[in-house]
């Protein structure tokens, strides 16, 4: 036989074998090294299963790696190895046989036509759109977010809320993730792949998530707030960001500025009295992307341990921290929805007392979250 032929054999029986996981070595034995008996996936049983399933596997060093990120192509060989075990190889690249099943179901894939974009990590949005095309629904964007989590295929980040929010689906993929997935997918019976349909499915038949109540709130509303102990009638405009877990409204005469990043969700309420906007007196909430100690939180906003206050006013509140400095009023309140932490801070010119208590009073008054509707 010809040596370099049986080489070139040899080559493809390894490849055919570590390809689900993305090239890597399987493990006969479930346990890792990185993997402690604590973590999530480990706890509720995804990575074990997908080890068993042949779905992913470990690597030569003991270890699994689970929040390294995973890549568009490792994910989709995964999903279609569910459904088909042994796919016939083509080429020398180990991704084109999982392409070209791709192309021929019409999934939306960048590596379908951009061989580079296969080996970059994909987003947690990008799957919903994949699972919700794997089961006969072509959504993109929330609406492929919400199928998923309405159809319980998946269930956010933030344990016990189910918002688009809690979902990240601009985070990447990591390992852990990926295998919970598969796991759902399959243990709901759907292991048979479906096209993509020609048309996008209309939005009207998407599942509602448990937040779906604050979509009745009217988006304008006249309310009375006491100014300097005088009934004043004031329009409030309702706050409502797709995907944040929570509504409210604030007065006509501030601005909200709203700003997401990696670090996480803001919105900053700016007195804007007469027309005059004032970047001193403001509302701030924060809402942090990663479960960060409280206590850092606090330090990072200079607020000290003298400054804590008495939580019997704001119950919500787990810490209360208030304090006067040059001429200004700080107040800083900690809370926690779920397992998320999140920050609301009060600052402004003492003059503007009168004037930004009753407002804020309101906008806190008028808060539900999403997930529930309950108030704060």
């Amino acid at each position: 036989m010809d040596k370099s032929k049986m080489k070139r054999g040899i080559a493809c029986s390894i490849a055919a074998f570590t390809l689900l996981a993305g090239g890597t070595t399987w493990a006969q034995d479930p346990s890792f090294t990185d993997v402690s008996s604590s973590h999530w996936a480990w706890k509720n049983g995804a990575i074990s299963w997908g080890v068993k399933q042949h779905v992913i596997s470990g690597y030569g060093d003991g270890t699994f790696k689970p929040d390294k990120a995973t890549t568009e192509a490792e994910f989709l060989s995964m999903l279609i190895g569910l459904s088909i075990p042994s796919l016939a190889k083509t080429g020398n690249d180990w991704t084109e046989p999982y392409y070209k099943k791709a192309q021929s179901l019409r999934y939306p894939l960048a590596g379908l036509n951009n061989t580079k974009a296969r080996h970059m990590s994909i987003t947690r949005e990008k799957v919903a759109e994949l699972i919700a095309v794997i089961n006969g629904a072509y959504y993109t964007g929330d609406d492929a977010i919400r199928y998923v989590l309405g159809k319980k295929l998946a269930f956010g980040k933030i344990p016990g809320v189910i918002s688009i929010a809690s979902y990240r689906g601009k985070d990447t993929l990591t390992r852990a993730e990926a295998v919970q997935f598969l796991k759902n997918v399959y243990e709901q019976g759907r292991k048979k792949l479906k096209p993509r349909p020609e048309q996008p499915s209309d939005p009207a038949l998407l599942p509602s998530l448990p937040g779906d109540n604050d979509q009745n709130r009217p988006t304008t509303k006249e309310e009375t707030v006491y100014i300097e102990g005088m009934p004043e009638k004031m329009m409030f405009h309702l706050f409502r960001q797709q995907g944040w877990p929570f509504t409210t409204y604030y007065p006509s005469d501030m601005i909200a500025n709203t700003a997401s990043s990696g670090e996480g969700d803001s919105v900053r309420m700016i007195a804007n009295f007469g027309g005059k906007r004032n970047a001193d007196a403001f509302l701030h909430i924060f809402f942090p992307s990663k479960n960060i100690h409280p206590e850092e939180m606090i330090r990072a906003y200079d607020y000290k341990a003298e400054h804590e206050q008495s939580t019997k006013e704001t119950p919500w509140a787990s810490k209360v921290y208030a304090y006067q400095a040059n001429g200004k009023f700080h107040r800083l309140l900690l809370g926690k929805h779920g397992e998320r932490y999140f920050i609301i801070q009060i600052q402004y010119p003492m003059e503007y007392g009168d004037g930004m208590t009753p407002r804020i009073a309101k906008i806190l008054e008028e808060w539900r979250w999403s997930d529930s509707g309950n108030p704060l």
